[in-house]
């Protein structure tokens, strides 16, 4: 049997393997240490062409195969996987910001212009908002200010080199919100994990751009009119959405592999719940994407 047939039928059995043992929790492991294993592709390279006409060669291939078989499978499951792992013993910066909340606040918007690591929202606030930033590149900068009854706040990552090649991206912002304005939230994420509980809060707009990226977001019911507007690249997202919500799915989709529960397809080709017209509170979804995956919840 030639190297190449091992390899690829090592790989295929061991992607297949892997998927159903994780699927079924016979393997419950975080597979963050993925991201670690890329150096190990060249030196399987070298020991190949090393021992390209040796006996062990069909040995090493079927090896080859496996391993790439689980650092493929890592590297999806970690943007697929709405989980977010971080170390409490990595030696990394914490960065903290607070602003104060006043009552003559009533309108708030926070933008947030990220590259890669996890943003996480599921606490609310007394302050008008609170951050915490930890990982190698956690020199994020907000900027806040305000008109009349209006607050801007706007989060960015201060321009850092980064050896994309040797530094371990873990970084992870974690936010808290006041839930007594109204929020307009836009989040521009590039390679990036997000979990979003936004059940507490008023939300009137919410936009999202992401590259690479896997999000999880919650929506409650607080605020009468909710827009989303949703533009991904190869990402993943899932929205929980409140059963008492009529609820409303527009967009381009023709390469997403959708999952929407509770929703039902119209003759103009959007989907909409059945509850959409008579329900007090209301949640209209925008959705274009490249090639990803699109699930809905209804809790």
């Amino acid at each position: 049997m030639k190297s190449g047939q091992i390899f690829w039928g090592t790989f295929f059995i061991a992607i297949g393997a892997l998927v159903f043992l994780v699927r079924y929790d016979v393997i419950n492991i975080s597979w963050s240490f993925a991201w670690e294993l890329w150096p190990f592709i060249f030196i399987f390279w070298g020991i190949i062409v090393i021992a390209k006409n040796s006996k062990a060669k069909p040995f090493i291939s079927a090896l080859f195969g496996l391993f790439l078989a689980v650092l493929m499978f890592g590297v999806f499951y970690n943007f697929s996987s709405g989980d977010i792992y971080f170390s409490e013993n990595d030696n990394y910066d914490v960065k903290h910001y607070s602003f104060n909340y006043d009552d003559s606040v009533k309108f708030a918007n926070l933008e947030v212009n990220g590259g890669v690591g996890a943003f996480i929202i599921k606490r609310t606030s007394n302050n008008l908002i609170d951050s915490k930033a930890k990982g190698p590149i956690s020199d994020y900068i907000f900027d806040t200010r305000f008109n009349d009854s209006t607050a801007w706040i706007d989060c960015y990552l201060e321009d850092t080199k980064v050896d994309l090649f040797f530094t371990k991206i873990k970084n992870t912002v974690e936010l808290k919100l006041n839930e007594n304005p109204i929020w307009d939230l836009e989040f521009n994420i590039g390679a990036a994990k997000s979990v979003l509980d936004l059940s507490n809060f008023k939300v009137a707009n919410l936009s999202l751009n992401s590259g690479a990226s896997s999000t999880k977001i919650k929506l409650g019911d607080k605020h009468s009119y909710t827009n989303v507007d949703a533009d991904l690249g190869a990402a993943s997202l899932e929205l929980s959405l409140p059963k008492s919500s009529g609820c409303k799915i527009t967009g381009d989709m023709v390469l997403v592999i959708k999952d929407l529960e509770g929703f039902e397809k119209t003759e103009s080709g959007y989907y909409i719940t059945g509850n959409f017209d008579e329900a007090e509170n209301k949640i209209a979804i925008d959705v274009n994407s490249g090639v990803s995956s699109f699930t809905v919840i209804r809790y």
